[in-house]
C-alpha cells in the first residue's frame, strides 16, 4: 500500500517528461496494481480514482473507444465511495455512450444505484436496481448485494423489516453456488451473508448493542477470510 502510493507520487511528479506510450503504459500498470490493493482491502480508493481522472485527461481510458460494462460501474462506484458524488454522475452521463449498447440500461441503473446508495438516498439506489441490471453477469450479484445493504441499513434505521432482511439473505445463499466462481470468490461471497446475518441477528435480540459485542464483532471480522465488503461491514458494526 506506502509502495503503491510512493510510486504513484513518483509517476505523477515525472508524467509530464514521459513520452505518451510509457505514460499509457505506466498508468495502466499502477491503475492495474490499485484495483488488486482495493480488492484486498487497502485504502487508496482516492489514489486509483485519481488515476483513473488522469487516464481520462490523457484519453486512454477508452480501448477501440469502448468501456467494459464492469470497469465503468467500478469507477462510478469508485467516485461515491470518495464522496464524489457529481463526479460520479457526470462520469456515468460522459461515458454511457462508449458502452456496449445491450449493456448500457442495465450498466447506467447499477452505476447510479450505487452513487444513491452511498449518499444513503435509498429509496432513489432501490428504484434503480429493476430486473435489466439482473439479467447480466456480474450485475445479478453486484444488484443482490446492493439490495442487501439497503436492506440492512434500513433495518438499522427503522427497526423495521428484519424479516425481508432474512428472506433476502437466504435467497442469495441459495443464489451464489451456482454461479461461475471461483470457491473463493463463493466462499468470500458466503461468509459476507453470514457476516451480515450474524450482525442483523445480534441488534435483532439486543436492541441496544453493547461496545464490548461491537468489539468481539470486529474480532470475528478481522479474523474471517476471504470476505467481500470488509469495510461496509466494519462501518456497519460500529452502527449497530
Amino acid at each position: 500500500e506506502a509502495e503503491f502510493r510512493q510510486t504513484k507520487e513518483l509517476f505523477d511528479t515525472l508524467s509530464p517528461d514521459l513520452s505518451h506510450a510509457d505514460r499509457t503504459l505506466i498508468l495502466r500498470h499502477l491503475t492495474n496494481c490499485g484495483i488488486s490493493l482495493v480488492a484486498r482491502h487497502s485504502a487508496v480508493e482516492a489514489e486509483l480514482l485519481s488515476l483513473y481522472k488522469k487516464a481520462i485527461e490523457s484519453g486512454v481510458l477508452l480501448m477501440g473507444n469502448r468501456i467494459t460494462h464492469a470497469s465503468f460501474v467500478n469507477i462510478a462506484n469508485l467516485a461515491s465511495l470518495c464522496q464524489e458524488f457529481d463526479w460520479a454522475l457526470e462520469f456515468i452521463d460522459q461515458f454511457s455512450g462508449h458502452l456496449e449498447k445491450s449493456k448500457k440500461k442495465p450498466s447506467v441503473l447499477l452505476a447510479k444505484a450505487g452513487v444513491f446508495y452511498n449518499q444513503q438516498a435509498l429509496d432513489a439506489a432501490q428504484k434503480c436496481l429493476s430486473q435489466d441490471v439482473f439479467a447480466i453477469q456480474p450485475f445479478d450479484i453486484l444488484g443482490r448485494g446492493l439490495l442487501i445493504k439497503i436492506a440492512f441499513d434500513r433495518y438499522l434505521m427503522h427497526d423495521k423489516d428484519y424479516e425481508f432482511l432474512q428472506s433476502l439473505l437466504n435467497a442469495f445463499e441459495k443464489y451464489i453456488p451456482g454461479r461461475t466462481l471461483t470457491d473463493e470468490k463463493k466462499k468470500a461471497q458466503i461468509n459476507w451473508i453470514k457476516m451480515v446475518r450474524k450482525m442483523s441477528k445480534i441488534r435483532f435480540d439486543l436492541v441496544n448493542v453493547t461496545d464490548a459485542k461491537k468489539m468481539v464483532l470486529r474480532q470475528k471480522l478481522q479474523e474471517l477470510k476471504p470476505v467481500v465488503y470488509k469495510k461496509w461491514l466494519d462501518d456497519r458494526v460500529e452502527l449497530l
